[in-house]
């Protein structure tokens, strides 16, 4: 059954919840809570009842049902002042109140259905089978055994072939999905290892090709030991309906990959099937294709006619290239500056061996592209080396979906954001499975274009691909932060750190989220240290735990972080940066703006400064090098049909600051009214605009002071400040004013009580200091 909700649409077939045909990714008991309420919504479900359907045989706490009602409402984008969705019957429990639309199954033309579990339980509490009982009965009378052979032969056939099952062949929409377990090999040689990792995601990503079928992906999947996995448990844990176990064997000139699939259900084997073929590049990619297309043929999978094809194009024919490819990709996937500087001379071994091989041409541009943040690489270096591989790979294979991501990676950070964009649309496309493509994407969407509700669509979606992926996870908490969807934010950082308590990304996307959620600066600046203690060598954290010091007021500890970055990465574009903001912090204004006039455009990563340089070039008497620097990297916001968005608004009020100094005032108001639109549009206009007083410094630069006061007071409300406001010329017109200073009155206060729970952390050991070792690394 389907059930539509506004614009929601649950599953109960799929296990899945839509929003306007975008995934939204829910833990599975989550997901019964809401379809337990949904059909019983026409009475109030008391937590009794909750407890007997949901939680059968379990002792849990009220609290526990709390949270998940919450996350319900979060997903459902309710929330528990509304309460449109879900309201609470106080005494008594829960009832869903919004309006339901059923919509029924379509007939099914198999009449061989195979029995599933809910992925939030067993078969014998799952909501979902008491939903669908008469269907499961049905099942039981129908179960037949049915026996598959078919022999696949290409240039000779794959010899011998075999594909055997023992359960009828999966039909339902909720048995298409599969988690292909990382393969073993049968021997103890690296080489093996390696080469088995590369059959393995070489055959993900042929699968992943395929849109009717959720394919885990690799970040998920490598989490297993086939050896001593649970079917049952990855079934449940990954929500899928089917795994495929295999073992790959080389010997001598021969190789050989046995697999079967395997119902998550009941742990039985749906098919099995050998492969064996001469120890050659086209007969590896031959076994691989061989694979795929059985497991459509098993999971009755509608596959195009390309798809379909047993003649498809092959990366490469060269053994020698293969391996240095697998090599490089087994290294890329560890996802650490080591590895990735490793993979890169893997690749260039590959492409050195097969100039032709397109493949390790978009891979190797990608993980150029990577340097740029791994190893604080300058991004016009790296932009350099990168352009020249993706066009060869485009010319070899106009259609690799790899190359598009490098592609869209790479526009990025020339700031070609609509081509950019471009890039990654057509790259899903190709591969709409892909994780590395929806990551990207997702993270144009959230940084660049600022368009946050599309940004977290995508990543849910390549979460319920990757379930199991934490750094997936943590640009996914971004997205939710900055939608102030700060409960499921939460729920996924906590989970991260009990699974992974070294797992330095999430203590970020902690320290983002204190800082954020009531800008709670010392819990912050924890959070970030446990970061560094855990990933010391990431120069750009160094940067922002300056941020902290520098809001509260604290200079030389701003400079000391600084400087500490600067010693990480001494040659990386953040340094140019970091250089400046310290002459700056020292009070070397004229040496500032020259490195802030420096700076490319893709360096504007704290827009305040930037902002600033209107202020610090017109004391210095240099306005006109500050406006050249503008039309260079923004020409488009001075003509006067602009279009202001979260991705350019900052750039804008300073370009309209500019042009009302200089006598333009109607042009200057008319771009500081585009700009106050877009920071009090939500969701990015709202809280997360706040965090710099935007609103104020509009009001003020359009000579609105009650306006001005009275958005002051509400960003301090907010628990928002920073120390500079209090010296800075931007506020002077607002310093007689009564609400301005009650306002910064309290928020001195409260900057007053940071500075002393910071140095108090401090001699704890709890926040460390440059250089420095707290007891969680000794």
């Amino acid at each position: 059954m389907r059930y539509r909700v506004n614009d929601f649409e649950i599953d109960t077939n799929a296990y899945s919840i839509k929003h306007r045909d975008m995934p939204i990714a829910v833990e599975p008991k989550v997901f019964d809570v809401i379809v337990y309420l949904i059909v019983n919504r026409d009475r109030v479900v008391t937590r009794q009842a909750f407890f007997d359907a949901i939680w059968t045989g379990l002792a849990v706490s009220d609290a526990t049902l709390s949270n998940h009602i919450k996350f319900a409402r979060t997903a459902l984008h309710d929330d528990g002042q509304r309460q449109a969705v879900i309201k609470t019957i106080h005494g008594r429990g829960y009832q869903f109140v919004a309006p339901v639309t059923e919509i029924p199954d379509p007939p099914t033309n198999n009449p061989v259905l195979t029995e599933q579990t809910a992925p939030g339980g067993s078969q014998a509490n799952s909501v979902h089978s008491r939903f669908n009982r008469f269907v499961f009965a049905a099942i039981t009378l129908l179960t037949l055994a049915v026996l598959m052979l078919f022999i696949w032969q290409i240039n000779g056939g794959i010899t011998p072939s075999e594909s055997e099952s023992s359960e009828s062949g999966v039909s339902t929409a909720a048995d298409k999905s599969i988690a292909i377990l990382p393969f073993t090999y049968a021997s103890d040689t690296a080489e093996d290892a390696f080469f088995s990792d590369g059959m393995h995601s070489a055959l993900l990503a042929q699968i992943a090709a395929y849109p009717a079928l959720k394919t885990i992906a690799k970040g998920s999947v490598a989490h297993y030991d086939p050896a001593t996995a649970d079917v049952k448990a990855v079934g449940t844990t990954l929500s899928v309906a089917t795994v495929l176990l295999g073992e790959v064997k080389r010997a001598g000139q021969q190789i050989r990959v046995d697999v079967q699939l395997i119902d998550t259900a009941n742990a039985r084997q749906l098919w099995a099937g050998t492969y064996t073929r001469a120890l050659t590049a086209e007969n590896i990619f031959i076994i691989q294709q061989a694979i795929s297309l059985d497991i459509a043929k098993a999971l009755n999978l509608a596959l195009t006619a390309k798809q379909n094809s047993q003649h498809q194009h092959f990366p490469t024919q060269n053994l020698i290239a293969l391996e240095y490819y697998f090599q490089g990709k087994s290294l890329a996937n560890q996802g650490t500056t080591q590895d990735n500087t490793k993979a890169i001379e893997y690749l260039e071994q590959a492409i050195k061996a097969d100039p032709s091989f397109a493949l390790a041409y978009a891979e190797l541009a990608r993980l150029e592209l990577n340097q740029i943040h791994w190893a604080g690489k300058p991004v016009d270096q790296q932009v350099r080396i990168a352009s020249p591989l993706i066009e060869r790979a485009l010319a070899l294979q106009p259609t690799l979906g790899e190359a598009f991501v490098a592609l869209g990676v790479l526009h990025v950070f020339k700031q070609r954001f609509g081509e950019a964009e471009t890039a990654f649309t057509q790259a899903l496309d190709i591969i709409p499975g892909n994780v590395t493509a929806l990551s990207e994407y997702g993270n144009l969407l959230l940084w660049k274009l600022r368009r946050i509700e599309q940004a977290e669509a995508v990543f849910a979606k390549a979460v319920a691909i990757s379930p199991l992926d934490p750094l997936l996870k943590t640009q996914w908490v971004s997205a939710l932060i900055d939608a102030g969807r700060f409960a499921q934010a939460r729920m996924i950082i906590d989970t991260m750190i009990e699974q992974n308590p070294t797992f330095a990304p999430a203590y970020r996307s902690r320290s983002d989220y204190y800082y954020w959620l009531g800008h709670a600066l010392p819990a912050s600046q924890v959070a970030l240290s446990q970061n560094l203690q855990y990933s010391p060598e990431a120069p750009f954290n160094s940067m922002i735990m300056a941020q902290v010091y520098i809001l509260t007021g604290d200079t030389q500890k701003a400079v000391d972080w600084l400087a500490h970055s600067l010693s990480l990465a001494p040659g990386s574009d953040n340094m140019l940066l970091a250089n400046a903001m310290i002459a700056h912090l020292t009070g070397k204004h004229g040496k500032a703006l020259d490195m802030f006039l420096q700076l490319p455009a893709n360096q504007h990563v704290f827009p305040v400064y930037m902002f600033d340089l209107v202020e610090v070039g017109q004391g210095l008497g240099r306005a006109r090098d500050v406006e050249n620097h503008y039309q260079q990297f923004f020409p488009s916001l001075f003509q006067d049909a602009v279009n202001v968005d979260a991705s350019n608004f900052i750039p804008a009020v300073a370009v309209a600051r500019l042009m009302i100094n200089r006598g333009e005032h109607a042009r200057g108001h008319a771009l500081l009214d585009k700009c106050l639109t877009v920071v009090t549009t939500a969701p990015f206009g709202g809280w997360s605009t706040k965090e710099s007083d935007w609103k104020t410094r509009i009001y003020l630069a359009k000579g609105e002071v009650e306006l001005a006061a009275r958005s002051f007071a509400d960003y301090v409300a907010a628990g928002l400040g920073a120390e500079s406001i209090v010296s800075s010329p931007t506020y002077a017109p607002l310093k007689d004013h009564p609400v301005f200073q009650r306002a910064l009155s309290d928020m001195q206060n409260m900057l007053k009580n940071a500075r002393q729970r910071l140095r108090e952390l401090e001699d704890s050991g709890e926040i460390m200091l440059p250089g420095s070792l707290t007891p969680h690394s000794q």
